[in-house]
């Protein structure tokens, strides 16, 4: 391996967690006032994981603001540090490569919806982001949940996570109980478990998709709604 390749090997360090209404609010007001806004989006995601016996990683193929990338994170979910691996393709191929992900045998897949808005706030990548209900064409936001992240090399994991923790402990946040392992302070554990979470967002929120089968067709209705605009969405 090239000296090149050794050196752009990039770790995701993440924090994640549920937000209320009013930690919404409080939040949304303190990053806007002190952090930065980068932008608002949204994004359609396929997870392909959900369907792959014993997998250490995450492969997804998704499209953001008409930006299609084939995603792969490497590492349990609940993981505060994993390796990610993007691809980003060309405009107009987000179908070409679902078609392609099922040629390499990810047949099945659970259909995301989600608007998110992200913002920079003391070296930090925050992120607030609201499912989307699709199941049944409901059109309204099933919860809120936060990501603070920070992209580091493998030699400053460490500076990243206490980097991630201090703004989630300025933000006065609790996290997915999942993370307690890797993070020692009590103040921020939370009852709730990532898993459990996703769990719930599958069952009342995304999609499941069979592409051997009609998951066209329910990617299809999912990109009208996402075509159409989502800024009546109710919270």
């Amino acid at each position: 391996m090239s000296e090149y390749m050794q050196n752009d090997k990039k770790i995701e360090v993440e924090v994640r967690g549920l937000l209320s209404k009013r930690e919404y609010s409080r939040v949304v007001e303190k990053l806007k006032k002190e952090g930065e806004l980068v932008k608002n989006f949204k994004r359609i995601l396929i997870a392909y994981s959900t369907f792959t016996e014993g997998n250490t990683s995450d492969i997804r193929c998704r499209i953001t603001d008409d930006e299609p990338e084939l995603i792969a994170k490497v590492g349990e979910q609940s993981s505060l540090n994993r390796e990610e691996i993007e691809v980003k393709l060309a405009k107009g191929a987000f179908v070409d490569a679902v078609k392609f992900m099922k040629a390499l045998g990810y047949s099945k897949g659970m259909i995301s919806l989600r608007l998110s808005e992200r913002y920079m706030f003391k070296g930090v990548e925050f992120t607030i982001v609201r499912p989307i209900i699709i199941r049944g064409n409901l059109k309204k936001v099933h919860s809120i949940y936060y990501e603070a992240e920070k992209l580091s090399d493998e030699k400053d994991i460490e500076d990243a996570k206490a980097n991630v923790v201090s703004v989630i402990d300025e933000l006065k946040l609790k996290i997915f109980a999942e993370h307690k392992k890797d993070i020692e302070s009590s103040n921020l554990l939370s009852k709730s478990s990532f898993y459990e979470y996703v769990e719930q967002l599958n069952k009342e929120a995304n999609a499941e998709a069979d592409f051997t089968k009609d998951g066209y067709a329910i990617l299809n209705n999912v990109l009208e709604i996402y075509r159409a605009g989502l800024d009546k969405i109710d919270m």
